[in-house]
């Protein structure tokens, strides 16, 4: 096989193809190009009017291009290339193209078996009152894969989408208008995306459409955004593929333009995986469009508000079980699996083709790093693992943080303007000036390092992002770790709370929006994102991960011997002490536990010190009458928590509803402990009694409870325990993340056009300035 070529490349024009396949020289093809420039007509229909070429040489033409492009894109579908093993149908609705439909249908069959496996081709003829009908008949007797639906009478766009769409019978099943304002040759940047996700919308990236008509599409645009919250570059672009299950699940009822409005309202709000990919559009030929009609407006501004209602009266998770295939008794929080979550856990290859380029990423922490907790945990070995992939890291982050090292990224500080210089979690009134700062340094790093993209952590590391990228046009990839709305008002930094709630509500709308691509690392964080309508520039989760092998291990009786735990029962919590975490429903759990079993203890492991809160857990577990049954350890480094861990018996997460996927679940796993959480808190992986314990009732009764089912069972706690070791094991190394944070930072440059091509760098260890 040739040496396969970067798919990011330009196609060869067509003319390069007609001269070295019809045997036309330059001086015959240069008055057709300018031809074709002059009149916005297609180089092929002014080469087969002038007599020069005949349809058959024209689908030759189509074939090579074809060939060239698949071959182009080999890297991408590696290791079988092209054709994609899938029967593929595309459905393509007409009314009045008596000019277009037999050239469209001749690029379709010469271009389709060089990228798919089989296919059809389904014509729905809307009452067209021209030739069309009888071309259509012609053809199907030619090539029987032509298939043709035939409306006696227009009734509309919708309802002829819909029609091709209930006809399909293919794995993959697409829809494309009639009129060849579109390429099949763009076919494969849809297909690469089919990989991991269920719906791929291309999007116009240089419109052959005159100013008023793309004034008003993004005007519909806005306002099906408004209505239905489907938030994507060019919700009408009539090119996208669906996963046949997709198509048998949708409700498809607009007779008019609404028919995309209403496909994208329920695969959002069902929240499959949605791709947006950019595609070619082309001027159209002959015949009129029909989209600015006033009775077509008209129509679409009277179904848009019955399709509201229609969306908001179907469950949306009724929708994704069908659309997945989901067992519909199946407890979403409680029984999960990575074969039916977003992102299948086989779905990336840690060595994938075009993420060995080397990169520089600016990525920001705006808190301080590193630190032995939660989110700047996650960071650090996110950055760790991408660094090893041998791209540059460059971390932009705050003045301080814990004495962690950190091997590979260069850790770019801002200047230490305050005395502050201990570890806080959460809003301080100082951050704002620190967020400015950061600012400042993210543009020195991205003038100094040539970055190529910015990967942003958190609200405030996005805020800092969206100025650079207005002032620099470097593409943003934002981290969803958490949202505002349920943990702002926990910190008790804004009062009252219903301000500090409305607050959050305004920033969880507001700040995911300002990025190019978005990473949820959980799938209540995906959910989340797609609630707001982002699911267009939504990657696939991605879970955070762990060196699972620096946690394994460690020496639990010295632990025991210097707390005086000797046999007890021991119920562990590692963490900070934040509101948020809700160690108020542990306190209350460990009154139903000791009830039991007054032996127990209930061992709280500090990651980071604060006097204030660590007194109102004492106060409370006093009150409680439990505090003699309670330890609180000093703040202990990182290198200290696998023999804390090794020395419980139960490892606990009591925080319910927690959005993201916690570090200190990955580390209890990794530590082969079973782990108890609520059911609320449970991402996508989590199966009940077979990885986890899981909680129903977000009550510390109820948290008790299972606790004492765990403790008093041996064969459920070893099972839970073994289990979770081997699903971390195979979802949360941290390799794996790095591979799948590294692909989405490939298909943002591409998209943005900014993928380099650049050598092989060295890696560099750490360092500070």
């Amino acid at each position: 096989m040739a040496k396969p070529l970067p798919f990011e490349l330009e196609r060869p024009p067509m003319g390069q193809f007609v001269r070295l396949l019809t045997g036309i020289t330059c001086d015959e093809l240069k008055p057709c190009v300018d031809e074709g420039i002059r009149t916005s007509r297609r180089l092929g229909e002014v080469l087969r009017s002038r007599g020069l070429v005949s349809r058959e040489q024209l689908s030759e033409v189509f074939r090579h291009g074809a060939q060239w492009v698949a071959q182009a894109a080999y890297g991408e579908f590696a290791p079988e290339g092209l054709p994609y093993p899938a029967f593929f149908s595309l459905c393509m609705p007409a009314y009045n193209e008596a000019e277009n439909i037999v050239d469209t249908l001749d690029a379709a069959c010469a271009i389709l078996p060089e990228f798919v496996r089989d296919y059809e081709v389904i014509v729905v003829n809307d009452g067209s009152a021209d030739q069309t009908g009888d071309l259509l008949r012609e053809y199907h007797e030619k090539e029987p894969r032509v298939r043709v639906v035939t409306h006696e009478k227009n009734q509309g766009y919708g309802a002829a989408v819909t029609s091709g769409l209930r006809a399909a019978r293919g794995d993959l099943v697409s829809f494309m208008d009639s009129d060849g304002q579109f390429s099949l040759l763009d076919l494969p940047r849809l297909l690469v995306r089919m990989k991991d996700n269920d719906v791929v919308v291309g999007y116009r990236c240089q419109r052959a459409d005159p100013w008023p008509r793309r004034l008003n599409a993004w005007s519909w645009g806005r306002l099906v955004w408004t209505l239905l919250g489907v938030d994507v570059r060019d919700l009408d672009c009539a090119f996208k593929i669906f996963r046949r299950p997709v198509i048998d699940a949708l409700k498809m009822t607009s007779t008019g333009a609404c028919i995309n409005a209403q496909i994208m309202a329920q695969c959002v709000r069902g929240g499959l995986r949605i791709a947006e990919t950019p595609v070619f559009h082309y001027p159209r030929n002959h015949g009129a469009a029909t989209g600015a009609n006033l009775k077509v407006i008209l129509r679409a501004f009277r179904e848009l508000p019955r399709i509201r209602r229609e969306c908001r009266a179907e469950s949306a998770q009724a929708f994704r079980e069908r659309a997945l295939g989901l067992d519909s008794t199946t407890s979403v929080g409680r029984v999960s699996s990575f074969e039916t979550s977003s992102q299948p856990h086989d779905a990336w290859d840690l060595e994938a083709p075009g993420t060995d380029n080397p990169l520089t990423i600016c990525m920001l922490a705006a808190c301080p790093f590193p630190a032995n907790h939660g989110t700047p945990g996650s960071i650090r070995e996110m950055a760790e693992a991408i660094s090893e992939r041998g791209h540059d890291v460059q971390m932009v982050t705050y003045h301080m943080g814990e004495n962690i090292a950190v091997d590979g990224p260069t850790i770019n500080r801002i200047p230490a303007l305050t005395r502050e210089s201990s570890v806080v979690v959460g809003p301080t009134i100082r951050r704002p000036l620190y967020d400015l700062q950061m600012v400042f340094k993210t543009l020195k790093v991205i003038r100094e390092k040539n970055c190529n993209v910015i990967h942003a952590h958190g609200y405030e590391a996005a805020l800092v992002a969206w100025v650079c990228r207005a002032l620099t046009g470097i593409p943003v990839v934002y981290s969803a770790h958490n949202t505002m709305a349920d943990e702002l008002p926990t910190y008790r930094f804004i009062r009252p709370k219903w301000l500090a709630r409305l607050f959050g509500r305004f920033l969880d709308s507001i700040v995911p929006r300002l990025s190019d691509v978005c990473i949820p690392h959980s799938e209540n964080s995906r959910k989340f994102l797609y609630e707001k309508g982002l699911a267009a520039r939504t990657e696939p989760v991605v879970h955070h991960g762990i060196d699972v092998a620096a946690i394994a291990g460690g020496d639990a009786a010295s632990i025991r011997r210097q707390y005086g735990i000797k046999e007890d029962p021991v119920v562990l919590y590692a963490g900070v002490l934040d509101q948020f975490q809700r160690l108020d429903l542990l306190l209350e759990a460990m009154v139903v536990v000791l009830k039991k079993k007054p032996t127990a203890r209930l061992l709280v492991v500090l990651t980071i010190p604060n006097e204030k809160q660590e007194a109102e857990l004492r106060a409370k577990a006093h009150e409680l009458g439990i505090s003699d049954r309670l330890i609180v350890t000093e703040p202990q480094l990182l290198d200290a928590i696998p023999d804390y861990l090794q020395a419980c018996d139960v490892a606990v997460v009591p925080r319910p509803g927690a959005p993201g996927f916690p570090i200190k679940v990955m580390n209890y796993m990794s530590a082969n402990k079973p782990t108890v959480l609520f059911s609320s808190s449970a991402s996508s992986g989590f199966v009940h009694r077979q990885n986890a314990m899981l909680v129903d009732s977000d009550t510390g009764e109820a948290f008790g409870e299972a606790i004492l089912e765990v403790l008093d069972d041996d064969e459920l706690r070893h099972r839970i325990a073994d289990n979770g070791h081997q699903f971390v094991l195979e979802h949360f190394d941290r390799r794996q993340t790095a591979a799948k944070v590294c692909r989405a930072y490939v298909r943002t440059l591409k998209q943005a056009g900014k993928l380099p091509k650049i050598k092989q760098r060295t890696r560099s260890k750490q360092k500070v300035s």
